[in-house]
């Protein structure tokens, strides 16, 4: 059959099967309206590509686990109903798969996911909010006393930037939001007070408790402000989590100092694994 120019629009009463051919030259594609879903028991039925999603009985949240319906390649767009109403997007509950592992929440009206169909799971395509908002920097608010001889943990409590609200103030940790590969800076001086001359310092880089990195220096002249640092690149899976200790043989009780410049942590996701 020749090729046929279609001059107007075209009003389809049935389904348009293609047969394997494509759509070239496509202006723009639109959906029709989306119409509002409701999760029953973790479950929602999708009957077009774009959908709203309420919470049960307009609870303040509730669990998406499964999407039922759908095929191979099928698309489908939802946001949540009400701003006020929040629906956790639950991954390897059900059929649902994020990237990184982790759920996501769509608490507010404002945001929207896509997914697409794999056959068996809804795949949730990599948002730019989840690359975007995995880093942290964190500084000390007040010196920190590190007692000689013992590998202590640094209090980074203050947050020049964490998106994410990935790093926790109380327990001094990163947890990765994603699973990937991530860029680590971490720094710290001792007050110049608590030096001591060709004594050994050193500051670790810990994953679940593990230490990944150690970088040790012998310190310089004595009653000057002196550093350690450590820079890697670690894999962490999503929910992993980071933590930073340092250690010095000075003998009695040393200070890190406070300044922002001086003391700090670092966390940026480079790529998704």
């Amino acid at each position: 059959m020749a090729n046929k120019d279609i001059k107007t629009d075209l009003t389809l009463k049935g389904d348009l099967d293609m047969d394997g051919h494509s759509i070239d030259n496509v202006l723009s594609l639109g959906f029709t309206d989306a119409t509002e879903l409701t999760i029953d028991t973790g479950a929602i039925t999708r009957t077009q590509s774009y959908h709203t999603i309420d919470t049960a009985a307009d609870a303040a949240t509730d669990d998406l686990d499964t999407i039922s319906g759908g095929a191979a390649g099928d698309i489908l767009y939802i946001r949540a109903a009400n701003t006020a109403r929040t629906v956790v997007i639950k991954h390897g509950t059900g059929n649902i798969v994020i990237p990184g592992g982790s759920d996501y929440s769509l608490d507010t009206a404002d945001k929207t996911v896509v997914f697409l169909h794999d056959g068996t799971n809804w795949r949730l395509l990599v948002l730019e909010s989840m690359v975007t908002n995995a880093k942290a920097r964190v500084t000390l608010s007040a010196n920190q006393t590190i007692a000689t001889g013992t590998a202590t943990l640094v209090a980074f409590d203050t947050e020049t930037y964490d998106p994410g609200s990935n790093f926790n103030t109380t327990t001094h940790r990163f947890t990765a939001p994603i699973s990937g590969d991530y860029l680590i800076s971490a720094q710290i001086i001792w007050v110049a007070a608590g030096v001591v001359d060709g004594k050994r310092t050193g500051i670790y880089l810990y994953r679940n408790a593990g230490q990944t990195t150690a970088r040790w220096l012998l310190s310089g002249a004595g009653g000057a402000l002196f550093g350690n640092s450590a820079v890697d690149i670690l894999s962490f899976a999503a929910g992993d989590y980071l933590e930073v200790k340092v250690e010095h043989q000075y003998g009695a009780n040393a200070d890190i100092q406070s300044s922002t410049a001086y003391s700090y942590i670092e966390i940026h996701l480079l790529s998704i694994v």
